[in-house]
């Protein structure tokens, strides 16, 4: 069994070799004996690596250089890599070996990690130290991890039959079509602020250190700072990858308290919880998450608030379990967490939405007979949430109540909002959830008058298509309230109709970090960023008005770089980065894709 494990440790390095050209054949040889070393081998076969690169060649893998991540988006470029396809293939045989194996692969994985990486090995043995019962758990209990987990883990891998299918979801409902009620000018517009992705660190350091080789930063403890001479942490926060201190959050509220007294919802589409992603556990998350929701409350009394849940609410991180294992595995259970929210919700919602809530965190709202707003926990369905290599078809059971809380909905004539953290058609969310949610964004287009989410931290649109290509619904991002990584803050505050709740105007609000950073003592300095009505001379907020502006993205490059600069709300640091034409044809890319699946060329 160990010469087996120091194969698949060559083979990994010889791999790195393989991309980076960066190490020598004497420095491989010398990283196995160092591997051998601290795994306790006296005696192991070394592969020579020219020899190895030699039949890489001749199986026809042409590997692309993998440059060290410095955003989220180059973690999952990487992941989605060919290499990262090759490295899965090969390690995943080896993981039911025993359990001693899964330990030794994790400490082989960080090895790997740490070497073309700035993340610390310390990090990666956290992460996985946090998660490691729930991964053993699975790969000695699922009857599908060989079988998925690659392609669920890396797009480069290939579809998998298993995953070649979409939710029992046919709505049998006759098709109904909402009376167009007429609008009414003198009317005052329903208000509602869309805030999203706040990530607040509780242990912000003000004066910390910036850059520190975590995946997060300006945090207490993190670097030694006698002696340090990088970028400080600001009052506010900080471009590098640093999250928000609570204070800036408070600062927030109160701001929008004061500015917008006429509030009616707010949606808040999720992440409370910083990216301290090594040492996520319940009692931290709770104590915050309870904090948040309480200040909602307090600030915002005569605001509805509808929250979602975001992938950094669990504990650990991203890892929301199917029903059967939320009753038989409680130590893996996020009840607690579902409690947790129905308890603080209850300002908000009836006890019959609560009920859902408690079950898998999703739940239907009535605001008015005319709307209602469907509020997805849709986390189940990220392809770094673990528990799909143990079962995937339970998330069949938040596909169907959607379902059918949209044909209660189209039986009444009444307009629907959907509410979620995970926007689709960004490879995030694995395909079987996306066909099928497509399915029913298609089917209930006409009752479906906004889509509201948050996640990738950057305004953003997401405009769907029937099957014939024609523009039938949109989605909006909310964009976030973290800097993480390079944007300013924003919220958002949307007006709609009163009596056809269609989008009257979005305006974007946010504030330059560095110049509020260089005056500590004043309050942020918020402004309107833009009005995507003024700014992008929309007639309307329809599909297909919508989607007329898209096509000009593709054809006017001053248009796509002022959404470009809206997108990272001219964030200096992003603006230092620039975005060039690929920046560019990836921002319209994804204004136009919300089935993964699909390929590049639809694009261009």
């Amino acid at each position: 069994m160990r010469s087996k494990i120091i194969i698949a440790a060559s083979i990994w390095i010889t791999l790195l070799i393989s991309i980076t050209g960066s190490l020598s054949n004497k420095d491989f040889l010398t990283l196995e004996e160092d591997l051998a070393d601290k795994m306790g081998l006296t005696t192991f076969n070394q592969i020579e690596p020219t020899k190895f690169r030699k039949m890489l060649q001749e199986a026809g893998l042409k590997i692309q250089p993998v440059e060290a991540p410095r955003k989220f988006s180059d973690v999952l470029n990487f992941l989605d890599s060919p290499l990262f396809c090759i490295i899965c293939k090969l390690a995943v045989p080896f993981a039911g070996i025993g359990v001693h194996v899964v330990d030794i692969f994790r400490n082989l994985l960080c090895f790997f990690i740490s070497l073309i990486t700035p993340i610390p090995a310390k990090e990666c043995n956290g992460f996985f130290e946090t998660n490691l019962p729930i991964f053993k758990f699975i790969v000695h209990n699922s009857k599908i991890f060989y079988s998925v987990a690659c392609s669920i883990w890396s797009n480069s891998c290939g579809s998998n039959d298993l995953l070649n299918w979409t939710a029992n979801i046919t709505s049998y409902a006759t098709k109904k079509i909402p009376q167009k009620v007429p609008s009414d000018p003198s009317a005052k517009p329903l208000k509602i602020v869309h805030l999203s992705d706040i990530h607040i660190s509780t242990d912000y350091e003000v004066g910390g250190a910036a850059e520190c080789g975590y995946l997060i930063c300006c945090k207490k403890g993190l670097v030694d700072l006698e002696g340090y001479k990088g970028i400080r942490a600001g009052v506010y926060g900080n471009y590098a990858k640093c999250d928000i201190p609570w204070s800036f959050f408070m600062e927030t509220v109160k701001h929008i308290n004061s500015t917008e007294k006429d509030i009616d919802m707010i949606y808040f589409t999720g992440d409370i919880i910083d990216h301290t992603i090594w040492k996520s556990n319940r009692d931290e998350n709770a104590q915050l998450i309870t904090n948040v929701f309480k200040t909602l409350k307090e600030t915002f009394p005569n605001a509805i608030v509808l929250p979602v849940l975001g992938n950094h609410e669990a504990a650990p991180l991203d890892t929301y379990p199917p029903p059967s294992v939320q009753e038989e595995q409680p130590d893996f259970s996020q009840e607690w967490l579902y409690d947790l929210v129905a308890d603080l919700w209850k300002p908000w919602l009836n006890e019959t939405s609560l009920e859902t809530v408690r079950k898998q965190g999703y739940y239907a709202h009535t605001f008015t007979s005319k709307l209602k707003i469907i509020a997805l926990n849709n986390n189940i369905c990220y392809r770094f949430n673990w528990w799909l290599l143990y079962d995937f078809k339970f998330l069949e059971e938040q596909l169907n109540f959607l379902k059918n809380e949209l044909e209660d909905s189209e039986a009444k004539e009444q307009f629907v909002h959907i509410i979620a953290h995970q926007p689709t058609g960004n490879g995030e969310c694995i395909r079987p959830w996306e066909r099928s949610y497509v399915a029913l964004v298609r089917r209930f287009a006409h009752i479906i008058v906004g889509q509201f989410n948050g996640h990738t931290h950057t305004d953003e649109l997401k405009i769907f298509f029937d099957e014939n290509g024609e523009p039938i619904n949109v989605g909006y991002n909310g964009a976030s309230l973290t800097t993480f990584q390079n944007y300013n803050p924003n919220y958002k505050v949307m007006s709609l109709d009163r009596n056809t709740y269609e989008l009257l105007d979005i305006h974007t609000y946010t504030m330059n970090l560095t110049l509020s950073n260089q005056n500590p003592d004043k309050s942020p300095q918020w402004y309107k960023l833009y009005s995507m009505k003024e700014d992008y001379k929309l007639k309307s907020f329809s599909p297909k008005e919508l989607h007329r502006f898209v096509i000009d993205l593709f054809q006017n490059e001053a248009l796509v770089d002022m959404y470009w600069r809206n997108s990272v709300r001219n964030g200096d640091a992003s603006l230092k980065e620039g975005c060039d034409m690929r920046c560019h044809q990836k921002l319209r890319c994804r204004a136009i894709t919300t089935d993964s699946s699909l390929p590049p060329e639809q694009c261009y």
